[in-house]
């Protein structure tokens, strides 16, 4: 939202005929949130990657043991609901680590 403000402020120094040193100022502020949204992003990027990579270790920690557990009724239940419930609740991980 910033940079759209500062481009905003630019381009009316230069509608009004770009007189004085206030452009500089102008360009050297979208510059500089140019550089702190990248430096934001990268954080927002490592952080989510964190949170995949806890999300698929527990997804092998809840396959690996549910598939070890002994069956009530003497068949193994089926791969694709274990599937399916580990990774309904190793998305709460990676969700929390974009919010942490």
């Amino acid at each position: 939202l910033g940079q759209a403000v500062v481009v905003g402020y630019l381009i009316d120094y230069f509608h009004d005929g770009g007189k004085g040193g206030i452009g500089y100022l102008w360009a050297g502020t979208l510059a500089l949130l140019g550089f702190i949204t990248t430096f934001c992003d990268t954080i927002h990027f490592e952080t989510y990657r964190k949170g995949i990579q806890l999300r698929l270790g527990m997804m092998y920690a809840i396959y690996s043991k549910a598939t070890m557990l002994p069956s009530v009724q003497g068949t193994a239940p089926p791969r694709g609901k274990i599937i399916n419930l580990a990774s309904n609740d190793s998305e709460r991980l990676c969700m929390a680590s974009l919010y942490a």
